[in-house]
């Protein structure tokens, strides 16, 4: 962008507005990625495609429009496009005019604002580069077959904090009737439970690392662009010998916005997380062995300089029912016991001191309860497979035994209708 400025995109699917442009390269960089992701049934989550904006342009969840495809003109006729038999919409190696635009809009168009209601041109094209193959109509003689779900590791999910469900007429809701609290975050589960029944809530500063609220989007959902139920990072500050490798392990169960990433009631996404981050100085295969598993990294010579950069996310994703999805996150690899210090008790009588804080909404109440001070590298317990994180490789074997962790037990005031809070796993399908 040469002029700062409100911009105007027309596309043949839509158009998008973007205000207050600074200049620069790629100052305008939009990419809306609309689809449905099932860990537990994968076949189940394809549906969701239809939501995207070229299945259904302007449209809303509730109300889906009916939409065509761009072609190039006539492409049902034109020889160039059938190969071997095979009829196609476009050829990606030739630019073209298309047909089809739902919108009537068959080119694509940038305006900058030059004054109210006065649009400038700033480029515009009707040529575009196609691909796209017919279906044939043949009958499916083999159907696709997918390997064992993973593992449930977190043994439940709470109500989602509404009022009432954000879901389709007649669509099961996750968990029925939520309880509802106006101070917690909207659209989001009130907690996630470990096979212990430890029940762990969004953690807000200081005891954890939320971004904090930015208006106006935050406010209505009480909620920010990223928050944490629980995360564990292991500390090598006091290991000189792992200084090189400038090693990152850490675990979290996130919740943030999917979609186009705007922060609106419906985006909500909750996941597992796991990440790994080791500087190579040398090349060769290099272990990592952390509390929920052992991660084993071949690291060629010639991508040396890029070291390990490793990151597993689960999670579900359902723009028809946004709310069926939180169950996704029960699968990932973290659990079944979430990491805590090893002096935390779930008993606030018996919890340690540093992890009971003074609730400022009632100072005269009971204190709120923590599994870990972030601020504070500590030994943990609760690890499938030892409370460690240790990295082996050439020439290299280094440990720690401490974790900054945060999660905030949840206060008795977050709970469902009636006072029984779920301890069931969810398991229903994510999509018809």
């Amino acid at each position: 962008i040469a002029i700062p400025g409100t911009y105007r995109v027309t596309h043949p699917y839509g158009q998008i507005l973007f205000p207050n442009v600074p200049a620069g390269r790629r100052a305008i960089n939009y990419t809306s990625d609309i689809g449905g992701v099932n860990v537990i049934d994968p076949a189940a989550a394809f549906v969701a495609t239809l939501l995207s904006d070229v299945m259904n342009p302007g449209a809303s969840i509730q109300t889906p429009a009916p939409t065509t495809f761009i072609t190039w003109p006539n492409y049902d006729t034109n020889l160039d496009l059938l190969v071997d038999g095979k009829r196609y919409i476009g050829d990606p190696n030739v630019d073209s005019t298309i047909v089809g635009s739902p919108t009537g809009n068959n080119f694509f168009r940038v305006e900058r604002q030059a004054g109210p209601g006065a649009w400038a041109l700033v480029a515009d094209t009707d040529l575009f580069s196609l691909s796209g193959r017919v279906f044939d109509g043949r009958a499916i003689t083999a159907k696709t077959t997918y390997g064992v779900p993973p593992t449930q590791n977190l043994a439940a999910v709470g109500p989602v904090n509404r009022q009432t469900p954000f879901s389709l007429p007649g669509t099961p809701f996750i968990n029925g009737p939520g309880g509802f609290d106006p101070a917690y975050p909207i659209g989001y589960p009130q907690w996630y439970a470990d096979a212990s029944g430890l029940e762990l809530t969004i953690t807000f500063p200081p005891m954890g690392i939320s971004v904090p609220l930015v208006p106006p989007e935050s406010f209505p959902l009480n909620t920010a662009g990223e928050t944490f139920y629980w995360a564990a990072v292991a500390s090598f500050d006091a290991v000189p010998a792992a200084a090189a490798l400038a090693p990152l392990v850490e675990y979290a169960i996130e919740g943030t916005f999917g979609g186009d990433e705007s922060i609106v009631d419906g985006n909500q996404i909750t996941f597992g997380r796991l990440r790994i981050r080791i500087d190579t100085p040398v090349a060769g295969t290099y272990t990592v062995t952390h509390p929920y598993g052992t991660n084993t990294f071949e690291v060629d010579p010639a991508l040396l300089a890029d070291g390990i950069n490793y990151t597993q996310d689960i999670g579900n994703v359902n723009p028809i029912d946004p709310d069926t999805a939180f169950n996704g996150t029960l699968y990932s690899i973290i659990g079944p016991r979430f990491l805590t210090w090893n002096t935390f008790n779930p008993n606030p009588v018996m919890n340690d001191p540093l992890l009971q804080k003074v609730n400022p909404a009632n100072p005269a109440g009971p204190k709120l309860q923590y599994v870990g001070d972030p601020g504070i590298d500590h030994a943990v317990k609760g690890g499938t497979f030892g409370n460690i994180v240790r990295i082996v490789g050439p020439g290299i074997d280094v440990q720690t035994s401490l974790f900054s962790v945060m999660g905030q037990v949840v206060p008795a005031r977050i709970i469902p209708p009636g006072g029984a809070r779920s301890r069931s796993a969810v398991n229903l399908l994510l999509l018809p």
